[in-house]
């Protein structure tokens, strides 16, 4: 069985692809299988398939072109089966706006927020009152998420976002103090594998910021310092969202915690969740059901090609 893993790509998240993809080939080849990387802003992936032919394309490609069913869409006009969600699917999930929607049908409380474009807020059309939070809608490793704790900081608008089209949409959400929740579920021949963990990272607001992600300044509590049946409650609906999004294979939903008003709020959805050796859907997996990345790995293609 040949398996081409497809990373890096056109996104700002192209350096982490990389390294998910590098970790995913030494799994891969780990578990016997034949495997090449493909990067498609170097390489051809028509004539991948002439050349290579693979049975199945592993796509770690994170952000956009990777998790908004671009290359889904392409892959399935080339008539090659691919991991994780389909092209509706991921369309959906990489849509932070859209997908806070969808969780609140399913009964999971979601932070108030605008949808505006970076013009619109460059001309002073938010409508929270610090502190709030500022992200693009689409992307992810919290690249470009800037906090605004009061009118002073509006500068760092123009200075921190300054790069990005005016007319890109962006998610301008009321910052919540506490701390952020996240949340593995993988799907496997029809049971749902899943597991939270809280995450403190050692910065004054408790935010995951680019920083904290990848400098690993962050402490991981197992399980989460919340009660099991709250736990338990708000995993039983991230399972119904995963379901009504019709995921596939494994993701990651972050939640954050309200500390002052004990409650938990989606934030979004990764449906290609980063797969480096320090990614969280790991820790998580390893810790509530023992698995390790071999072990998904071999999980996730054969719930795409069956028993092999």
């Amino acid at each position: 069985m040949k398996i081409a893993v497809i990373c890096g790509g056109f996104s700002n998240e192209a350096e982490i692809s990389i390294k998910s993809g590098k970790n995913a080939l030494n799994a891969i080849e780990q578990l016997g299988y034949e495997c090449k990387i493909f990067d498609p802003k170097y390489c051809d992936l028509y004539q991948m398939k002439i050349d290579y032919n693979p049975d199945l394309c592993f796509i770690l490609l994170h952000g956009e072109y990777g998790e908004d069913g671009r290359i889904q869409g392409y892959l399935d006009y080339l008539d090659l089966k691919y991991t994780f969600s389909s092209v509706n699917s991921s369309a959906l999930a990489i849509n932070k706006y859209i997908s806070k929607i969808i969780a609140k049908t399913c009964d999971i409380d979601i932070i108030q927020d605008n949808y505006l474009t970076l013009d619109q807020i460059l001309n002073g059309e938010i409508d929270i009152s610090p502190p709030f939070i500022i992200k693009p809608n689409f992307g992810g490793s919290s690249i470009d998420n800037i906090i605004i704790e009061n009118e002073k900081d509006f500068i760092k608008i123009k200075t921190q976002l300054g790069h990005r089209e005016k007319n890109e949409y962006f998610i301008v959400e009321k910052f919540i103090n506490g701390y952020d929740i996240s949340t593995a579920i993988l799907k496997y021949k029809d049971k749902y594998l899943i597991g939270s963990m809280a995450i403190l990272p050692n910065n004054i607001n408790n935010f995951c910021d680019f920083a904290a992600k990848y400098e690993e300044n962050l402490k991981f509590i197992m399980p989460t310092p919340l009660d099991n049946g709250r736990i338990k409650s708000i995993e039983d609906k991230l399972i119904n969202f995963y379901k009504k999004i019709d995921c596939n294979n494994i993701v990651r939903i972050d939640l954050r915690y309200d500390s002052l008003n004990d409650k938990i709020y989606f934030m979004e959805i990764n449906n290609i969740p980063g797969y480096t050796e320090k990614s969280w859907i790991f820790k998580i997996m390893q810790f509530y059901h023992g698995l390790n990345i071999n072990n998904i790995t071999q999980m996730i293609i054969e719930e795409v090609c069956g028993k092999l």
